[in-house]
């Protein structure tokens, strides 16, 4: 008598496409070249032929979820034996009415003319939106209002509205279109004297500014947007303004000026000579204009004369700005301004420092701002218990933390002594210490090395590994790619950004090759399959994967004991989770195969079972 084994009835389900409307699955059974008998609950929108070995079967989403229950049995026609039936659900996502769709008013502009209204009008939902304006900007507002763009051109408006489980897109077209150049200008008025400066003032409209070229008719040019010109001469003079758009349309428009004008007045002076200005000394003025019949003198300090020559006194040490207005019969005028310096008896005292704050040792350049005062008078001091100096401008140099109060005291030619004091002026930081420890200090290649930061006063940190890669962790982790010595660098820094060094001279020693160690045993997690992590979510053996070193190439197995693969993986942090096809597999001994590769060449195969569970 011959037994004939019973056929399979395995099937796969696959998602293929889906709206917010429709699903569409494949179903394909796993052994090809039998006869088949399909079985789907609820019955699906189109129409597949349930005898065939792989359908398409699409469903309508509903308000809720639903689920559809899939059935195949086959039969070997060649034996007529028949296989068992094999039930599979698959679950329908619930439909959302999404709708996406939104208005653009208007829809063609016109330059300067560039700003759109949007109104959303999809229908009402916790959906999430993406909108791309066309022009290199987006936006996730459900309703963006407005938006304005830089420049004409075609712009196409898209909309993205995604719910849970679908989205749905709308689109709107927008056309801006460029306007002519409309060129105009204005001018001030043409009186007075020569010279005669004249502001012109560009009125122009939908040009680029970039492209504006003025002729003032006596062969002087610019590109100034509102230029200022002076015309030197009398004459008949034509202005012309050309300009041109984005696309490069060149326009011109022109103007005539009549500028019939005589010559104005030139404002000159001097104040006689002296080996310096003292205040409350008389200080006369040589008036030296041209061209004029009347003044009026600004000596800067608050006081006023329209003599011809008048003398002045100041009160006060300082720089002045002396203004003289020239005026002729006709009413033109001419200003002239000159700088005066009037100079103190008593020595000004000032000093400046830098830097005012740092890290200690800080070293400080002193720089003597001071004013008449003897150059041999000098002298420096630099905080309680500090040093001293008769230097004109000391460096000195903080070695303590601390704020520091600087003097410096300073004297004429008669003796009379001023003293400036700036009170905490400089402030010495103190600077960190950095210090750590690492482990292990020596292990192979790809084991990851740990890093304790033991560093005191400081807030910021900077690692450098010795491998060209750096952290700025407090407690950093790192893997070495390659075998061999390595420094390792820390910095440690403080908020004041002062900063201390350590560096430990071969520090990591990674080695070449591996070890591999491989559990007999794992219980998988009842609940569904788990991620790759060894060690579950509830604290379980929940993966079956090896603990190894050193290793760059991995290559995983597993088999039942009928020899058919249940699992594999090329990821070294990928292990079995215990599921097979999304079924939790029967409690039973699996056999293992681990292809290793490590970091110094070398290979290895292990073979063993480990025990299942449950």
């Amino acid at each position: 008598m011959q037994v004939y084994p019973a056929p399979s009835s395995a099937l796969d389900t696959t998602y293929v496409e889906a709206d917010c409307d429709i699903v569409t699955y494949e179903l394909d059974a796993q052994q090809k070249g039998l006869f088949y008998q399909w079985n789907v609950s609820p019955t699906p929108l189109n129409n597949p032929s349930y005898t065939a070995d792989k359908l398409l079967v699409t469903f309508a989403k509903n308000v809720l979820s639903y689920p559809v229950t899939v059935t195949l049995e086959t039969i070997n026609g060649s034996t007529g034996c028949e296989s068992d039936v094999t039930t599979e659900t698959i679950m329908i996502d619930p439909q959302e009415d999404i709708n996406a769709s939104f208005t653009v008013d208007p829809t063609l502009l016109e330059l300067p003319n560039t700003t759109v209204s949007i109104t959303n009008t999809t229908n009402p939902g916790s959906w999430t939106y993406e909108w791309d304006f066309g022009d290199g900007t987006t936006s996730t507002e459900a309703n963006p209002g407005t938006h304005t763009y830089e420049t004409f051109g075609e712009y196409m408006i898209k909309l993205k509205a995604t719910g849970d489980f679908c989205f749905e897109e709308d689109s709107a077209r927008v056309i801006i279109n460029q306007t002519l150049p409309q060129l105009d200008f204005s001018y001030t008025t043409i009186e007075g004297c020569l010279p005669l400066e004249v502001t012109f003032t560009n009125n122009s409209m939908y040009v680029d500014s970039s492209s504006v070229f003025w002729d003032f008719g006596d062969g002087t040019t610019s590109t100034d947007w509102n230029p200022v010109h002076i015309y030197e001469a009398s004459g008949v003079y034509t202005i012309a303004l050309q300009a041109s758009n984005e696309l490069g349309v060149v326009v011109t428009e022109e103007k005539t000026i009549v500028v019939d004008l005589t010559q104005g007045p030139k404002a000159d002076f001097r104040p006689r000579l002296a080996q310096r200005y003292i205040r409350n000394e008389d200080i006369f003025f040589t008036n030296l204009s041209q061209r004029s019949n009347t003044y009026f003198w600004d000596f800067g300090d608050g006081t006023t004369s329209t003599l011809e020559e008048p003398t002045h006194q100041y009160a006060d040490t300082g720089r002045y700005d002396i203004t003289l207005i020239a005026q002729n019969a006709l009413g033109c005028v001419d200003t002239l301004v000159k700088e005066i310096i009037i100079e103190p008896f008593l020595p000004e005292v000032d000093f400046s420092y830098e830097p005012p704050k740092g890290c200690r040792p800080l070293t400080v350049q002193f720089r003597n701002l001071s004013r008449y005062a003897e150059a041999d008078s000098y002298r420096w001091s630099f905080g309680e218990g500090e040093g001293r100096s008769t230097e004109e401008n000391p460096v000195y140099t903080y070695y303590e933390p601390g704020f520091y109060t600087i003097t410096l005291e300073a004297s004429n030619s008669a003796g009379v002594t001023v003293v400036e004091r700036k009170e905490f002026s400089v402030e010495v930081y103190e600077t960190p210490r950095a210090f750590f420890n690492l482990r292990p200090d020596r292990a192979f290649l790809g084991a990851p090395i740990y890093f304790v930061n033991l560093s005191l006063g400081a807030e910021n940190y900077y690692w450098d590994f010795g491998d060209g890669n750096t952290s700025t962790d407090f407690n950093p982790e790192h893997t070495y790619e390659t075998p061999g010595s390595y420094d390792v660098t820390l910095i440690a820094e403080s908020n004041q950004g002062c900063r201390d060094t350590l560096v430990l001279e071969s520090a990591v020693l990674i080695e070449d090759g591996g070890t591999v160690q491989v559990p007999n045993a794992f219980t998988p997690s009842p609940f569904g399959p788990s991620n790759s992590e060894v060690v579950g979510p509830n604290g379980q053996n929940d993966i079956f994967l090896p603990v190894f070193e050193g290793v760059t190439e991995f290559h995983m197995m597993i088999y039942n004991r009928w020899g058919e693969l249940m699992f594999e993986s090329f990821d070294k942090t990928q292990g079995w989770n215990g599921y097979y096809k999304g079924r939790l597999c029967p409690k039973d001994a699996y056999v293992y195969k681990v292809k290793l590769k490590f970091s110094d060449g070398g290979t290895r195969t292990v073979v063993g079972d480990v025990t299942l569970l449950r």
